[in-house]
């Protein structure tokens, strides 16, 4: 997806697994993470690499500054919440023009690991009372140590934030992973067909969440 006179955006680069190889490769790909540390090291091991520290729903570029942004490693399952998930499509919007596109993966929650883990995070929601958990959210550990929450989406999840963020699904494609839990990894292809809603630039208002939710439930 990446031409050669493409401009490329690396969100949630990390410590630069994917955004090094395709600079390596002659690619013009920035990258942008949270974590000071993964900054901090990039900028030391590769002094002048195009690499910034900030949030991924409120970015420092300009509007249309890519032409494709890509966030590979299922890095938007940390955004568990509607609004904050809204704001994070809505923002990679900004950064493209008419035409760009998003790409991102997810594993498939219907199926291995992450469905059993699904179905288990809503079991003791339901056995605690508590009502308003999304169907998704789970606490697990990528590498078995350090555990945080995270929301694996659905795929009527990725329709609703598309379809209210001003994208189109292009493409998706499946890919069985090898780690014997029978998992599969999404990668979907998003483009920009419409500016999305900037209700008092803020992304992710109210009214867009209003009607994510309304996307969701048909």
């Amino acid at each position: 997806y990446i031409g050669e006179d493409s401009r490329a955006l690396d969100l949630g680069c990390g410590v630069g697994r994917h955004l090094l190889p395709l600079r390596s490769a002659g690619l013009h790909v920035s990258g942008l993470d949270y974590a000071k540390r993964h900054v901090s090291l990039l900028h030391k091991d590769f002094p002048g690499i195009p690499v910034r520290q900030g949030d991924w729903k409120q970015t420092p570029y300009k509007n249309s500054s890519f032409d494709v942004v890509y966030s590979l490693g299922r890095n938007i399952l940390h955004e568990t919440q509607l609004p904050a998930q809204s704001q994070l499509f809505g923002e990679v919007n900004r950064l493209l023009p008419i035409g760009g596109t998003f790409v991102f993966d997810i594993p498939d929650r219907t199926v291995g690991n992450y469905q059993k883990l699904a179905k288990k995070y809503a079991g003791v929601m339901k056995k605690r009372g508590i009502s308003n958990s999304r169907y998704g959210l789970v606490y697990d550990s990528p590498d078995g140590q350090n555990f945080m929450t995270r929301y694996v989406y659905g795929h009527d999840d990725i329709v609703a934030l598309a379809e209210v963020n001003g994208f189109v699904i292009e493409e998706i494609k499946k890919k069985e992973l090898k780690n014997g839990h029978g998992d599969v990894n999404m990668y979907y292809t998003l483009k920009k067909i419409a500016d999305a809603p900037d209700h008092d630039g803020i992304r992710g208002s109210r009214e867009s969440e209003k009607r994510l939710a309304s996307a969701q439930a048909s």
